[in-house]
């Protein structure tokens, strides 16, 4: 680990002073690379300058705190006004800072903790410790609510450290959050933030605090990176009071009436919290519940309602499937049909004979017509890829995909991948150990229907750690993939069936 003292700092558009060492990390490795290496940021905004010019108000209504004329003199005036939670906690707060007031040079190790993340009873603690030599060692430990993350109760570490120092002072902090680090990088680097970045980024609310402490409190910031879990002393001290921290009852929440004196205004949910993130992102979620439950209830998605309850489908890559444009045509009627094709094949309505059958009563034979190609079952949706015919197709469709994503993961992988052959081998998707028809538990049996199993994603989510490089190739995996599935199964199928048709004379005129 290298000195953890401020470098000299490199002056960037008169406004922001950056660690030489990080810019040069930052421009060269990864955010996996991050977890692995220490990491100094350093900041000292000129006072000309304030890095929150396009911060915002907000129009819900969760405090009767009024509005300071910024800047503050007192420390404590900080801790009274820019934040909302139970004034015991406010008189801790005070009570650090009291002891900490004469000192230059301080140090913290932060740390957060999410528990039960994704259910109603999650939680979010944070906690940290100074130790700075010759100064007085005190910690402190809180939670917080709404939209729980570990980036920002590692951030409310962060925030509350910078909260309790005083002016003028040299601060080092020691996190293990390598997105705060990146985060906090980023925001150096921007100077002034307009607002529709702001926007967009998750918990500004809280990092336009922690850049306005920086700036009005004169601080010079260095952010180190620690790694997580090394057997730290003052890490897993920072680690304990988090997780402790996330059981404390009374939370702190920014006061948003605290940025009052600007200009933009806030989203809030339900008059209770500045919704501080992407919004249309955030809507999204919410949104998601209700689409899953109308498409639990859809009748013509029965065949696979066990493998939607069982979470077996990866919906997000689904989506970026199904939205894929294979052209450079914004709008064609080409463009329509295939993502037609692929939305009816998906939601089990393609006009299978059973449908055109209903659609079409005088054209086709009364009673129930059996597959054209196996004759042992009605031809429905549901059975598609079920059909014995299939099944030589799907295994072969199967083994040339496992070969096709191995291929593609290590042209796209740097390094060797552990274990990648042996992961893909003994996926349930590649398993063609099957005798007879495809299972419908198959995940195998969702492929056909252009559906994207979890079990295929997982492979992607383990070994392309870039989101955008991730679905690129993933795109570029599935396209191949679904080409041969149309090919083998869905091509060959419409083809025998529209042989059939023309025996009983039913013709494109006549529908």
């Amino acid at each position: 680990m290298t000195d953890s003292r401020p470098k000299s700092p490199q002056k960037i558009d008169n406004t922001t002073t950056v660690d030489t060492s990080m810019e040069e990390v930052a421009n060269t490795s990864s955010t996996h690379d991050l977890s692995h290496s220490e990491i100094d940021v350093t900041s000292r905004d000129s006072q000309e300058k304030d890095p929150l010019k396009s911060s915002t108000p907000c129009s819900s209504d969760v405090s009767n705190i009024s509005v300071p004329h910024l800047p503050l003199n007192n420390v404590t005036d900080y801790i009274d006004t820019a934040l909302i939670c139970h004034p015991s906690i406010k008189i801790e707060l005070k009570n650090c800072a009291n002891l900490l007031c004469s000192e230059e040079i301080l140090t913290f190790y932060t740390d957060g903790s999410v528990q039960n993340i994704g259910t109603t009873h999650s939680l979010s603690g944070y906690g940290w410790i100074q130790t700075q030599p010759l100064t007085p060692r005190i910690s402190f430990k809180g939670s917080t609510v709404f939209f729980p993350s570990s980036s920002k109760s590692e951030s409310m570490g962060i925030l509350t450290a910078l909260l309790v120092a005083p002016f003028n002072c040299r601060i080092n902090i020691y996190t293990d959050s390598a997105n705060c680090i990146t985060t906090f990088n980023t925001r150096m680097h921007l100077g002034i933030v307009s607002p529709h970045q702001k926007l967009k980024q998750s918990n500004f609310l809280l990092w336009d605090l922690i850049f306005l402490l920086i700036n009005q409190k004169n601080l010079l910031v260095t952010l180190h990176k620690v790694p997580g879990h090394s057997n730290n002393l003052y890490n897993d001290e920072a680690d304990t009071l988090a997780k402790a921290g996330a059981h404390i009852r009374e939370p702190i929440i920014i006061n948003h009436k605290f940025f009052a004196h600007q200009s933009l205004g806030f989203a809030s949910w339900n008059r209770l919290h500045v919704i501080d993130r992407n919004v249309r992102k955030w809507a999204d979620n919410v949104i998601q519940p209700l689409i899953f439950n109308s498409m639990i209830n859809n009748k013509a998605l029965t065949p696979i309602k066990k493998q939607i309850l069982d979470g077996e489908i990866d919906w997000t890559f689904t989506k970026e499937w199904l939205n894929h444009n294979n052209s450079d045509a914004l709008c064609s009627i080409n463009l329509s049909k295939q993502q037609g094709n692929k939305i009816k094949k998906c939601n089990f309505i393609y006009p299978t004979i059973d449908i055109q059958q209903r659609n079409y009563p005088h054209l086709y034979p009364l009673g129930s017509i059996p597959c054209i190609q196996c004759s042992d079952a009605h031809d429905v949706n549901a059975h598609v890829g079920l059909c014995n015919d299939h099944s030589n197709d799907v295994v072969t469709i199967l083994m040339e995909a496992a070969y096709d994503l191995y291929d593609i993961i290590i042209d796209n992988y740097s390094g060797t991948p552990f274990a990648l052959r042996e992961t893909i081998e003994s996926s349930p998707l590649f398993n063609i150990t099957f005798s007879g028809a495809l299972s419908q538990t198959h995940p195998g049996y969702l492929l056909i229907h252009h559906l994207v199993p979890s079990d295929l994603t997982t492979i992607f989510y383990n070994y392309i750690k870039d989101k955008k490089l991730r679905f690129s190739i993933f795109i570029k995996f599935f396209k191949t993939l679904m080409r041969k599935v149309d090919s083998y199964i869905w091509v060959k199928r419409y083809s025998l069936i529209k042989s059939w048709e023309r025996i009983l004379s039913i013709t494109k005129n006549k529908k």
